[in-house]
């Protein structure tokens, strides 16, 4: 006890204070620490815990971006496929007129031209092609709502 005695008074010659109130502030100091990265720890959780839930949500939103893009995609077929059906539909009613009458007009011709463009455009199969010859060889009459010189203008 003597020599604990004799360190306690020279550590609070050098220090101002004995050992044990240095020791007691230590452990203050570390306690005040541990209490401080203690709260950061728990900031850190409550933060990691947030954008976990943030991510999650986020998932679910993409997946019914994702989804909806499916979707539209399926449709956006099935209006190509409806709309090459309609012009396909058009071409051979057209055709059909213009073979059996024997002739076609400059503006029929031309407005078979721009729909057969859309239907190729489309995918279209090759009886489009085979009534665009058959209609190609009919004779030409420079008659009707569009002329030719009304073609060449444009």
């Amino acid at each position: 006890m003597k020599e604990f005695l004799e360190l306690n008074s020279f550590w609070a010659a050098l220090f101002g204070s004995g050992l044990l109130a240095t020791l007691w502030r230590v452990g203050t100091w570390v306690t005040k620490l541990v209490k401080a990265k203690r709260a950061e720890n728990d900031l850190r959780e409550q933060t990691i815990t947030a954008l976990e839930k943030a991510n999650t949500e986020q998932d679910k939103r993409l997946k019914n971006v994702e989804d909806y893009q499916a979707m539209a995609e399926v449709r956006s077929q099935k209006i190509v496929k409806a709309e090459k059906a309609s012009l396909h539909n058009q071409i051979w009613n057209k055709a059909d007129e213009y073979i059996k009458r024997g002739y076609i007009t400059v503006g029929e011709l031309n407005n078979f031209d721009y729909l057969f463009e859309a239907y190729k455009n489309l995918g279209g199969n090759g009886t489009g092609d085979t009534l665009r010859a058959k209609v190609s060889n009919l004779s030409v009459r420079d008659e009707g709502i569009l002329q030719q010189k009304e073609i060449d203008e444009h």
